[in-house]
């Protein structure tokens, strides 16, 4: 009897070693994809969150962090301020594999795996993390200061954000890498720290939204790397520094984001050369309008006006009838707060006494509207209780070109400040916090029984904060 236990205790190891070659097989296989080929070595931790004691313990009124029902639960209902947990064993190349499950609703948020952290518990250390709507990043966080060392970037795919999800971190020498159910989406090349602990870590980025994930089964390998691969190496990222405590959520410097956007205008140091100077964080959508699904579509017999996508074109056509100032717009389906919108337009018409241009936080009955005119003039206006209420009244400014011609078109609405710009020059500012949050829309009106019609393209939303 004992030699038939011996004997099965015998395969029960080796089929053990055997599972896990064949894992740390499939796990090399799939580092390959990386501008550094990585090899992992001895397994030096795998965690199933069945002890209690296993992970960092904490909680206060916002937050916590517990082993509980066989997996680490982490909660934090602060928004913009991130919490972490981490263990105690010091590592310093490794590669992390842990399984996560988003439990919370919001998806404008950020969670992952810590490496390298400060054995101080003090948020130092390198984050390697994903989003519910499907960005990565890796970032530093150092004396205070998070450095994004590569951006937020929307590659996930992301179908069904509430399904159990893979996170593999790669922290080996100065190379970091992120992997999402097997697919590499980030990686970058960093100095500061060379060893610390593991850890988690999860933010939330909207107010009053919550985040709850779930981590289990971790493992942990020590790593090496053996030169190049047949990829790219890494994209270098300026750093962007944050205040204590908090996160800069999907930001970073996104100059880079935009100018692969071939933008005419530089928004950026457009927008930070006033007061309040506005920086961009990132960018949340790019509407190029070569499909028709690309934005609401409406038509109006009655005053024989169009609103669609023209797919061939590739712009978004208003054309109305003779009106006397009645205003057209349309919508896209997503919700912002706090954002730069810009947009290529063309008049088409001759008339001149007309208006067209940009909105923000604008749902059925109320928003903030942007208008610059074919005779040069522009304002803002807050629409509600189906009247308009002037913010900046018309007037006139040189910066529009006028007639048949083309404008780009910024507008900005960040907290209670709103601006508008055309073709890179401020042309009004004020302030107003009646309005929060809504879609942004495009519009158009012709004045004094005049038709109007004219184009709109390369629509950039982008979420924004002022300093």
């Amino acid at each position: 009897m004992k030699k038939s236990v011996f004997l099965l205790c015998i395969f029960l190891v080796a089929t053990l070693v055997a599972q896990a070659q064949e894992d740390a097989a499939a796990l090399n296989a799939m580092l390959q994809q990386g501008s550094r080929a990585v090899t992992v070595g001895e397994l030096l931790l795998e965690e199933t969150f069945d002890n209690p004691n296993a992970w960092e313990n904490y909680e206060d009124e916002n937050s916590y962090l517990r082993v509980q029902n066989g997996v680490y639960h982490t909660y934090r209902s602060e928004y913009n301020n991130t919490l972490w947990g981490q263990n105690s064993a010091v590592h310093t190349d490794v590669v992390m594999q842990v399984e996560t499950r988003q439990l919370s609703p919001e998806l404008n948020n950020a969670y992952g795996i810590m490496c390298r952290a400060s054995p101080e518990n003090n948020s130092d250390g390198y984050y390697l993390r994903i989003s519910g709507d499907g960005y990565s990043n890796i970032a530093v966080r150092a004396n205070g200061e998070t450095q994004h060392i590569a951006e937020w970037t929307p590659n996930l795919n992301m179908d069904q954000p509430y399904l159990t999800h893979t996170i593999t971190a790669v922290c080996v020498d100065d190379y970091f890498a992120v992997y999402f159910d097997g697919e590499l989406v980030a990686e970058a090349t960093d100095e500061t720290f060379s060893s610390g602990v593991a850890g988690f870590a999860i933010t939330s980025f909207v107010e009053g939204q919550p985040i709850e994930v779930e981590f289990d089964n971790l493992r942990i390998w020590s790593a090496s790397t053996s030169g190049s691969s047949n990829q790219p190496p890494p994209a270098t990222v300026a750093p962007l520094p944050t205040t204590e405590g908090s996160d800069s959520g999907k930001g970073g410097n996104t100059e880079l984001d935009l100018t692969s956007l071939a933008l005419p205008i530089d928004i950026v140091s457009m927008v930070e050369r006033f007061t309040p100077s506005i920086t961009i964080e990132r960018v949340l959508d790019r509407v190029t309008f070569d499909a028709a699904e690309d934005w609401r579509a409406a038509e109006d017999a009655e005053t024989t006006s169009i609103l669609q996508v023209d797919a061939e074109q590739g712009v978004y056509y208003i054309s109305t009838g003779p009106l006397n100032g009645l205003n057209f717009w349309t919508t896209n389906t997503t919700t912002h707060r706090d954002v730069v919108i810009t947009a290529e337009t063309e008049q088409l018409s001759p008339e001149l006494n007309n208006g067209y241009g940009l909105g923000c936080r604008v749902d059925e009955d109320s928003g903030y509207f942007f208008r610059i005119s074919g005779d040069g003039y522009y304002s803002i206006t807050r629409y509600g209780n189906d009247s308009f209420t002037s913010l900046v009244d018309w007037a006139q400014s040189d910066a529009i070109h006028q007639g048949q011609a083309q404008n780009e078109i910024t507008i900005v609405c960040v907290g209670d400040y709103l601006a508008l710009y055309a073709n890179g020059q401020l042309l009004a500012e004020t302030n107003d916090s009646l309005l929060t949050e809504g879609n942004a829309a495009i519009l158009a009106a012709g004045y004094d029984n005049t038709p109007i019609s004219v184009t709109f393209d390369n629509v950039v939303i982008m979420a924004a904060s002022s300093k």
